[in-house]
């Protein structure tokens, strides 16, 4: 990635294809699944990369144990939310994030149009309120949250299920080993 940030500053526009084509990008996929922990300059690369890179619909982004905190969350919202590109399904499972992240989770499900959003694993990301504002936007794609290990309390929950409100396109929401007794689940 940052090859290719290089090459693109420097206007190399055909080695920023062959680094593209040599990544086997066809399936429109970028796994960085804890095989890295990726810095913010990683991060910055990243967004650059998928902001100047040829293609503009990806059907997965997983950064799934790469411990990119709130920080990265908020870098890849900065850069992502500006531009026309469409993720599918983003993985965000295990990176330490908490409550700070929750606004630019939300922006960024919003404006790339994340189909399905996986933030298991994480600190008290799910107790932010801004968290569930992409469930009340009407322009949000989001049919698959998964929010399992967040430590959301029965409170939180409460406040998640008055976010699902009509006209929602959720489908499936999975916020089991968390810790929500059944008073919210009444609710």
């Amino acid at each position: 990635l940052r090859m290719y940030t290089c090459f693109q500053e420097a206007g190399d526009m055909a080695m920023c294809k062959s680094i593209e084509d040599a990544a086997k990008l066809n399936d429109k996929t970028i796994n960085l699944h804890g095989t890295y922990r990726l810095a913010p300059s990683d991060l910055e690369c990243l967004t650059k990369f998928l902001i100047c890179s040829s293609l503009n619909n990806w059907e997965r982004l997983d950064l799934s144990s790469c411990y990119i905190q709130d920080h990265g969350v908020q870098i890849l919202q900065r850069g992502l939310t500006r531009s026309n590109i469409t993720i599918t399904e983003v993985k965000l499972y295990s990176n330490d994030l908490t409550a700070v992240s929750s606004s630019a989770i939300s922006d960024l499900t919003i404006n790339c149009k994340v189909k399905r959003l996986w933030i298991n694993g994480n600190q008290i990301v799910g107790e932010d309120y801004r968290l569930y504002l992409m469930l009340r936007d009407p322009s949000t794609m989001l049919e698959v949250l998964h929010m399992r290990f967040i430590k959301l309390s029965s409170i939180g929950a409460i406040k998640l299920f008055s976010a699902i409100g009509e006209g929602n396109k959720l489908k499936e929401l999975r916020i089991d080993n968390n810790n929500i007794t059944d008073e919210a689940c009444d609710a």
